[in-house]
């Protein structure tokens, strides 16, 4: 029968594949024809979801600051880890690095925006704990999603990632990120189309002063394809130039010092790939045999500060590269 204009889910099942669930979005006279992959089962690694490809509705959204221009690109399929790369995560990275080389664990630590200074401090043996480290008063919570880190350090991290899994880690361009937040529908919030401050992670979403939380401490902050913490939270790093001239590099997402305006999926902004990010950076991973993409949190604030939160693709450079926290994608290649 035929069915009113409007978004859908599609749900597929086949005997040894991975269950599909395809988000639509049907418009009036215009026919849509669906052939999708079905994954192998147990290809897709726990706490990832599958963002199948298709036709992205990317920016066009005049309330959104930097927002693209309505376009609409093909986008392949891939994988993208549901939450941002947390705290503990990250102190794994950093001890992994600090027992074969200090120096270069204290140069991928957190740090403050504008001095640099490090967030962290090791222990005597070395070795970093959370339980050790303070952030405005408290200690960090192991489920906060990283932030405090650059585009330089982001990379880093990938690396890292590739070399324990196997997989082909990298951060995702801001046209895979916008397609995994919006959908089909091209939705400016991941759950619509009015914005609600109690919905994500952001500066007016708690009475008091806005402050880190843990990842999916939102529910209604999640896409059509089951990404969680893409309108608040941190802000991530893309593998997309902002502004080539000045080697300005994309950030996308809201975070827990943005406006509303920052929150809206179509929001772009733009920092040096070596800008620190205190209260803006979260990172998302990928595993398995396939390719990943990570989501990458942006630049921070200095501390006291509570105003500002955080084309085409840059290809990763040397091994000197720093680190940023984000998301990651795995690339599907053939089913």
């Amino acid at each position: 029968r035929d069915l009113a204009p409007g978004p859908y889910v599609l749900h597929a099942w086949k005997r040894g594949h991975a269950a599909l669930v395809l988000p639509l979005a049907l418009r009036r006279g215009k026919p849509l024809h669906i052939r999708r992959p079905l994954l192998p089962a147990g290809r897709i690694p726990p706490g990832f979801e599958y963002v199948p490809g298709g036709e992205a509705r990317l920016g066009g959204d005049e309330e959104a600051p930097s927002s693209l221009p309505h376009t609409e690109v093909p986008v392949e399929g891939f994988l993208m880890a549901r939450h941002p790369v947390t705290a503990a995560a990250w102190v794994e990275f950093i001890n992994a690095l600090a027992t074969v080389d200090p120096n270069r664990a204290r140069s991928r630590v957190p740090r403050e925006r504008g001095t640099g200074a490090p967030l962290w401090e090791p222990d005597e043996d070395g070795l970093y704990r959370l339980e050790s480290q303070r952030f405005e008063g408290g200690a960090w919570h192991p489920d906060w999603p990283i932030f405090g880190l650059s585009y330089r350090d982001a990379i880093s991290y990938c690396k890292w990632m590739r070399r324990e899994t196997g997989a082909r880690v990298r951060l995702p361009t801001e046209h895979e990120w916008e397609w995994a937040a919006r959908g089909p529908s091209g939705f400016l919030f991941p759950w619509g189309r009015r914005f609600d401050a109690t919905f994500c992670k952001m500066k007016l979403s708690r009475a008091g002063e806005p402050g880190p939380e843990p990842i999916g401490s939102f529910p209604t902050d999640r896409s059509p394809f089951g990404i969680c913490d893409m309108a608040g939270g941190v802000h991530e790093w893309c593998r997309s130039t902002f502004d080539q001239e000045r080697g300005m590099l994309v950030l996308r997402g809201g975070a827990w010092t943005s406006t509303a305006d920052r929150c809206r999926l179509a929001a772009r902004l733009g920092e040096l790939h070596l800008t620190v990010s205190l209260a803006v950076a979260g990172l998302l991973l990928g595993a398995g045999a396939l390719r990943l993409v990570a989501r990458a949190g942006g630049p921070a604030v200095r501390r006291g500060q509570r105003g500002r939160g955080g084309k085409q693709s840059l290809e990763e450079g040397g091994e000197d590269d720093g680190a940023v926290t984000g998301s990651a994608i795995v690339d599907l290649g053939s089913p």
